[in-house]
């Protein structure tokens, strides 16, 4: 029965015009995944492959039936397989182009990450390309920091973010030194991208390593100890002279080996650790980058055997000097010797895919003296122009690593975070990078969003003189209301030296002290506070593009009302004392939530922020969360028993970067939820019917009203406030 069924789909494949490759890649990956996989995955298979082939080429159909032969998940089973079949078709209706390159990272995602995690990453990088392609294929790729990120958080690597103050600490305990450590921001797809290195005082580690925790753990631990014997036993950079890149490589071996050796007689703990990733084998090819493995581990490792000759001697020279490692000048000698030979038995070297091996060593970058005039010495071919270039970047990424030390106040939300979107940067500020909400794959999404605040353009400086000619009804009733109400409740205060009623206890307590004949205190009365008012309000205004829209009867806009609303509202609150700030918001993109400071806490209210008010314009998009999430921030330093974030909207959470309208819908409540565990509470004014329906979805009944007549937003909007805080 199988044998029909698989007959039947290959006969469909083989005679649909796919051309040979096509047939004979499907034929293979058939009989791979029978061996794996029972009947009922054949017929999607086939379907899938047509498909691919129809939408995205041959090229891609071969490429698809290629990965599936070798699908890498650890626990395999028909189910697995079409639910990841299924994510391939979804993302080659996108773009073939991306179906390519997901396909061609595919065996390094599969082998490391189980298929939810998978599908979670997938989804991840879907969201992070919103409609853009390109960005999407630079995630898939893993091409940017923010892909590697992501990936490294769901296959579970410890990052470099997680363990850098305990190196910090181990390097100062063990070495007496203190480098400034950074994260590698080179392309991760090139090999000095993945490898640690080190100027001087700056060491650069890769994001992440590969492997297990403790794996992991221990690369990281072996990578700094290798880079800090250089810095303490080594005694300044070589210079290159007249050295060939095969020689350039020897030389350095060899110094790796001697500052370990020097290293690990003080500190014999570290000889272990290191020798721990020499796990070259005795014998096999002799191509260079082998050979250099072998030497390494014999120079290490005391107990290893080998019967290749050209090691054995390496050994041995080096071992002759032992009296002599603190001298750098034997690694030269020695490396020369051992170059020349190597030479005479015109063994392969290609200096451009060459990197130290084991995975801990750095890329001896920092060994050599390598002045950029340097590039046009023709004798140091191409291992040259890769080390200066590479070096070129590195003390650009040094210089704007120092630059973060001195001037920003978030330095541990910068390193080794994703890079952000182009901005006006003449009127822009970065804030913050906020989390985000992904209900479909049920988790937070860490560091998604980015806030900027933008300078305000100022309105007219009489503006405040026509809010108050305009709306001088609406403002002395809103002054009487607020004069009327309770200026806070009265503590009652035990023990005072004087007030209308006597404190009980003090009272038993000086009874006692007459009977035992001993002087009573005289502070037995009980009196009360003054009435104390605590409280403070952020006031939102959603600025989006909608508020250009004019309203029904009126001559303004929706956001001109806002702002009139909010005017009235800053008045009264200024006359009442009670703390607050203003903002404007509007988003266009997850890289790009632009937020308006009108007013902050600290500020008195004045004529500049009546005119930043007047300034206000609308543009671009909607995302609520991540604006009500920012406004938590600013309570920080705020001391009230309430503190309230007063929204004015007229429209439901959206953005330009997502099509799915529950996504930002989902994000929005979930914000008011984590605001709400802080003891922050969000009240929304929702203006028109529509509105008011889905923010009492996303807010709650209780704690959102709708404002159907816009005309009359500037007259409720302080009854409102006056409502939820009397």
């Amino acid at each position: 029965m199988h044998n029909e069924i698989l007959k039947t789909q290959q006969n469909r494949i083989k005679c649909a015009g796919y051309g040979q490759n096509v047939f004979r890649a499907y034929e293979i990956a058939c009989h791979e995944l029978s061996l794996k996989l029972d009947n009922s995955f054949l017929k999607s298979f086939t379907n899938s492959v047509s498909y691919i082939c129809i939408k995205g080429g041959r090229s891609n159909a071969v490429l698809f039936c290629e990965v599936a032969a070798k699908l890498g998940f650890s626990n395999l089973s028909t189910s697995v397989f079409l639910c990841w079949q299924k994510k391939i078709l979804e993302i080659s209706k996108i773009s073939s182009k991306l179906c390519k390159v997901v396909l061609e990272r595919n065996s390094k995602t599969t082998g490391a990450l189980d298929l939810s995690n998978w599908l979670d990453w997938v989804s991840t990088g879907l969201r992070y390309g919103a409609k853009d392609v390109e960005a999407m294929i630079s995630y898939f790729s893993l091409a940017n920091k923010e892909s590697l990120s992501f990936f490294y958080e769901q296959s579970g690597t410890l990052m470099f973010l997680s363990i850098k103050d305990q190196l910090q600490l181990e390097l100062k305990s063990l070495f007496n030194i203190s480098p400034q450590l950074v994260s590698n921001t080179m392309d991760q797809k090139s090999a000095a991208g993945q490898r640690a290195s080190f100027c001087r005082q700056l060491f650069l580690l890769p994001s992440a390593f590969l492997g297990s925790t403790e794996y992991a753990h221990k690369a990281y631990q072996a990578a700094a100890f290798h880079m800090a014997a250089h810095l303490v036993y080594g005694q300044g950079p070589f210079k290159i002279g007249q050295l060939k890149p095969l020689q350039i490589a020897i030389v350095s071996l060899i110094e790796d080996a001697r500052v370990e050796s020097l290293a690990g007689k003080q500190l014999p703990g570290l000889t272990k650790l290191w020798a721990k990733f020499h796990d070259a084998p005795s014998s096999g090819a002799n191509t260079a980058t082998r050979m250099f493995a072998r030497l390494s581990r014999a120079l290490i490792d005391p107990k290893f055997d080998t019967d290749d000759g050209w090691v054995i001697k390496g050994r041995r020279m080096f071992l002759q000097a032992r009296d002599n490692w603190a001298d750098p000048k034997i690694s030269r000698v020695i490396g020369n010797i051992l170059g020349n030979e190597l030479g005479q038995l015109r063994v392969q070297f290609n200096s451009r895919d060459y990197s130290p091996l084991p995975i801990y060593r750095d890329d001896n970058n920092g060994v050599w003296d390598l002045p950029d005039n340097e590039l046009q010495n023709m004798q140091i071919h191409d291992l040259k122009v890769d080390v200066v270039e590479y070096r070129k970047k590195r003390h650009k990424n040094l210089k704007n690593f120092q630059h973060k030390d001195k001037n920003s106040e978030n330095e541990a939300d910068d390193v080794g975070k994703a890079k952000l979107s182009e901005i006006d940067e003449q009127s822009a500020r970065f804030v913050r990078k906020l989390p985000e909400f992904d209900y479909a794959a049920a988790k937070i999404r860490k560091d998604w969003v980015t806030i900027f605040e933008y300078s305000n353009a100022f309105g007219p400086s009489q503006y405040w003189n026509r809010i108050e000619t305009e709306y001088f009804e609406v403002i002395q009733k809103s002054e009487r209301l607020f004069r009327s109400i309770s200026p806070g409740a009265k503590k009652r205060l035990k023990r005072q030296f004087e007030g209308e009623n006597l404190d009980l206890d003090a009272s038993i307590d000086a009874s006692i002290s007459i009977r035992t004949n001993t002087s009573p205190e005289q502070n037995f009365f009980e009196d009360k506070s003054k009435p104390l008012r605590s409280l403070a309000v952020h006031l939102l205004l959603d600025t989006s593009e909608s508020t250009r829209a004019k309203v029904p009867n009126s001559f303004k806009s929706v956001l001109e009302l806002e702002r009139d609303a909010a005017a009235i509202l800053a008045k009264a609150l200024h006359r009442m004392r009670d703390p607050f700030a203003i903002s404007g918001f509007c988003s266009n993109g997850r890289n790009d939530v632009r937020m308006q400071s009108i007013k902050t806490f600290d500020e008195e209210f004045s004529v500049v922020n009546s005119m930043n008010l007047a300034g206000l314009k609308p543009e671009y998009s909607t995302r609520m969360g991540a604006a009500l999430r920012h406004c938590g921030y600013s309570f920080s330093n705020i001391h009230a028993n309430r503190k309230l974030i007063l929204l004015v909207t007229d429209g439901a959470p959206s953005d330009i970067d997502v099509d799915d309208l529950d996504y930002l819908f989902f994000d929005a409540r979930r914000a008011v939820s984590e605001l709400q565990k802080l003891q922050i509470d969000v009240f929304c004014v929702a203006l028109g019917e529509q509105a008011g329906n889905r923010a009492e979805k996303i807010f709650g009944p209780s704690r959102s009203i709708s404002v159907s007549k816009l005309v009359s937003l500037p007259s409720k909007l302080a009854n409102v406030y006056l409502k939820l805080t009397s």
